[in-house]
């Protein structure tokens, strides 16, 4: 990863999509710590100066709910959040919709963040390129699926979002079994402003 400013993980990896309101409300005291912010932190002071995206439950106290949310730590210290607006049925009985753009600067690029679904709605992208967003980095966590389906599944719909609105456009999943034997396909694409695939990942049993 040397001279890449990003590293993204998946949607809720940590600590880890298996969404019950019950186990999510016992772990309510870790993530209203600084536990998880300063483990983050010590991660990206040994990864080469890079930004470090990760998916995770957020608990807000001031608020008293709790966010389907990336975490976003810049090596300077910095720490950012983007809470998911588009949440899916099952999503909405656990967490509540974020109501941010996500827009954020570092190393002199601007990036826009997504979880899953939030790609579904073209209107968003557009928005966050319209704030100045060069890319979007999307974190999701689609499973019982085949890393070949999500692939053709992605390829309906992402050049589109890449073209409409300029940025480039990149897609990580999640990788491996879950605690619950969920199974995710590793998958990452990267598509350029004109809607091209330019890179590619697959990984059907080992993480990305």
């Amino acid at each position: 990863i040397r001279g890449c400013p990003f590293s993204g993980q998946p949607l809720c990896l940590f600590p880890g999509r298996d969404w019950k309101p019950a186990p999510v409300q016992l772990r309510l005291d870790f993530f209203d710590s600084k536990d998880f912010e300063a483990w983050l932190l010590w991660r990206v002071r040994f990864k080469n100066n890079i930004a470090l995206i990760v998916g995770m439950p957020e608990w807000a106290p001031a608020q008293q709910k709790i966010y389907n949310a990336q975490v976003c730590c810049m090596p300077g210290g910095q720490t950012c959040f983007y809470r998911k607006p588009h949440l899916t049925p099952q999503e909405m009985y656990i967490f509540h919709a974020g109501s941010d753009l996500g827009i954020f600067n570092y190393c002199s690029i601007t990036f826009g963040l997504q979880l899953s679904n939030d790609t579904h709605f073209p209107e968003f992208s557009l928005a966050q390129a319209l704030a100045g967003a060069q890319v979007i980095l999307v974190g999701s966590a689609s499973s019982r699926i085949s890393a070949t389906e999500l692939h053709e599944h992605w390829l309906r719909y992402l050049p589109a979002r890449a073209y409409d609105t300029g940025c480039y456009v990149l897609i990580c999943n999640q990788a491996c079994k879950s605690s619950s034997s969920e199974s995710f396909p590793g998958l990452a694409l990267a598509f350029d402003p004109d809607g091209d695939l330019i890179a590619e990942n697959q990984e059907e049993d080992c993480p990305l």
